[in-house]
């Protein structure tokens, strides 16, 4: 898969796995019916979600200290709502994308699902890298590839030896 495709990927498919492999389990008291987005966005107006479900996408800039908006409301995400108010973040940028399933690869909706949450799995994991991150230039008016290549390492003094 090339890069493109690849950043792509993980853009429409990162709120469908959160929603998935983290606040979905907390609904299942009543199978069959799936929570509203209010149930688990409450702190997004309205007009937040109409901008997330007609533009796909809901982002947030922080210039001077981070307070996460855009967690959903669950016991898991509680604790990183605490680490990010506490951390003395100075900047952070946080992003809400939605993709409906049904625009989601084909080859992606017809996996087992033990293979598909791998794969979520797998592509969630891979953001930690950097790689492939991109950031707007203003001087340039376009989107500039920031970390073409990035890798974990185990030490520092030997940053060619990779993890």
């Amino acid at each position: 898969m090339s890069g493109m495709n690849y950043q792509k990927l993980i853009k429409n498919i990162t709120f469908f796995l959160f929603f998935t492999l983290t606040v979905l389990p907390g609904f299942s008291q009543s199978p069959g019916t799936l929570p509203s987005l209010n149930d688990i966005l409450p702190a997004i107006s309205s007009s937040g979600n109409s901008a997330l479900m007609n533009d796909g996408e809901l982002l947030r800039f922080h210039g001077d200290g981070v307070s996460p908006g855009l967690l959903p409301k669950t016991s898991l995400t509680a604790g990183i709502a605490r680490q990010m108010i506490t951390g003395d973040l100075n900047i952070g940028i946080e992003g809400l994308f939605f993709t409906p399933l049904s625009e989601l690869p084909e080859k992606y909706r017809e996996m087992p699902p033990g293979d598909r949450r791998l794969t979520l799995y797998n592509i969630l994991r891979s953001v930690s890298t950097l790689q492939g991150l991109e950031y707007y230039s203003a001087s340039r008016g376009e989107m500039r590839l920031l970390f073409e290549e990035s890798w974990a390492i185990a030490d520092v003094k030997k940053p060619k030896a990779s993890l």
